[in-house]
């Protein structure tokens, strides 16, 4: 990348990239991870027909049984995974480390106060 260009850093020589047998390449970069292949075909299959629904997991309504079995069945292998209680509420929210470094200080806030950074 243009960052380990600009360090000077052989980025390939690293090993950050390099083929693997398949053809498919090897990403240890920060962010998203190889996925194994089954698992990708299996979501490519999902993509044009969800459980036999016909549709997309994408264009299934969040109100549908079927994305309520997904629903559930992620939370309770969290529960379970994680060893959480029923005493405890799951929220599965999207922001990566932007969200984390703004939830931390939050999280010391009280429940009437407000932080600006």
């Amino acid at each position: 990348s243009d960052v380990y260009k600009r360090q000077g850093i052989n980025a390939e020589y690293m090993g950050i990239r390099y083929q693997m047998e398949s053809g498919r390449v090897y990403n240890f970069s920060a962010g998203p991870c190889c996925l194994p292949l089954e698992v990708l075909k299996k979501a490519q299959e999902d993509m044009l027909n969800f459980n036999g629904t016909g549709m997309s997991i994408m264009e299934i309504s969040h109100r549908n049984k079927e994305y309520a079995k997904v629903w559930n069945n992620c939370r309770n292998g969290f529960r379970k995974l994680l060893g959480i209680s029923e005493e405890y509420q799951i929220f599965f929210m999207q922001g990566g480390a932007s969200l984390q470094f703004a939830g931390i200080p939050m999280n010391f806030l009280g429940g009437t106060e407000t932080a600006n950074f």
